[in-house]
């Protein structure tokens, strides 16, 4: 989905928390010394900049250019949901990398709602 869609999506959904962790990116090295791993309690997305920001109290990250977001309802556990926020260069697409983010704390009411439409795509495959 793109920015605009994946805004719209947030304003229906209240996740509480938003974790991020180098553990558990495709990208990462099981040799590489840095491990990190981020709690967050907001995000904002700026889809006419392409930029999505996490923050807490005492730390933050921010994402740019923003070229899609991909949603998985059913990967994590129960009232979660993953998401992967794809980046690249505008100008080198060959640039882009992925970085997969959980979403915690939905009502089981928003749970299933978000289910709804991916269950739908499924049944016309």
């Amino acid at each position: 989905m793109n920015i605009y869609e994946f805004r719209s999506l947030l304003n229906l959904l209240t996740p509480r928390k938003y974790y991020f962790d180098t553990e558990i990116q495709d990208w990462t090295d099981a040799n590489d010394p840095l491990s990190l791993s981020c709690t967050f309690d907001a995000i904002n997305v700026r889809a006419k900049v392409n930029r999505i920001m996490f923050r807490s109290q005492d730390q933050s990250m921010c994402l740019d250019n923003v070229k899609r977001i991909e949603v998985y309802p059913d990967r994590a556990p129960r009232c979660n949901f993953e998401f992967s926020i794809v980046c690249a260069d505008p100008d080198d697409p060959a640039t882009e990398i992925e970085y997969l983010i959980v979403a915690d704390g939905l009502s089981v009411i928003e749970y299933q709602c978000l289910l709804l439409p991916f269950a739908a795509l499924d049944s016309k495959e």
